[in-house]
């Protein structure tokens, strides 16, 4: 760990004249001390996390996409989730259907505790190999822009429209029926 020296933890700011601290001196640089402390066991984790990491490639990790088996990709690390399966607030099924692709972002929309992103370093197996994932997203991207059924669904824009638009028409009218209606019982009241 690198050392702290008292000035930069904050004893050099509460030292009295007498040579003595004052309390509130000594809490902050406590806090200070232990919050520097904490970062840098954080950072010591991570990096032996990473440092005996196992290289995975996407194909190898997309083979684990079971109940019995259920491995996920998120920020670039794989996790073998297949123990915490049972005991997912969200059900087994919401991870089982994140396999087979990276699922950071399925896991950042949800916001996770921080808990549970603690939670994670107990299911850690590797690092995912950032090539064989560049490999499977761009075929993933020509894949999806020459199926035609995304072509087709591009071309139907008007019927989106229409989707939209008709109940919104059909209010109005019914509004203006019941408006025009309303007026011609006070009219032929008088």
């Amino acid at each position: 760990m690198d050392r702290v020296s008292f000035n930069e933890i904050g004893f050099g700011n509460g030292k009295a004249r007498d040579g003595t601290y004052s309390k509130r001196s000594l809490l902050l640089a406590n806090s200070r001390f232990l919050e520097k402390l904490v970062d840098h066991l954080n950072l010591v984790e991570d990096q032996e996390m990473t440092s005996d990491a196992k290289i995975l490639s996407f194909e190898e990790v997309s083979k684990h996409n079971s109940k019995t088996d259920c491995w996920l990709i998120i920020s670039g690390k794989v996790y073998d989730v297949t123990p915490f399966l049972d005991d997912h607030p969200g059900g087994d099924d919401i991870l089982i259907l994140a396999t087979e692709k990276d699922a950071t972002e399925d896991f950042e929309d949800v916001g996770h505790s921080q808990d549970a992103k603690d939670l994670m370093k107990d299911y850690y197996v590797g690092e995912i190999d950032s090539k064989s994932m560049l490999q499977i997203k761009s075929k993933h991207k020509m894949l999806s822009s020459s199926d035609p059924a995304s072509n087709q669904a591009s071309g139907s824009s008007s019927s989106n429209i229409l989707t939209v638009l008709l109940p919104i028409l059909i209010l109005v009218l019914a509004y203006a029926l019941y408006y025009f209606a309303k007026k011609d019982v006070v009219i032929s009241h008088h």
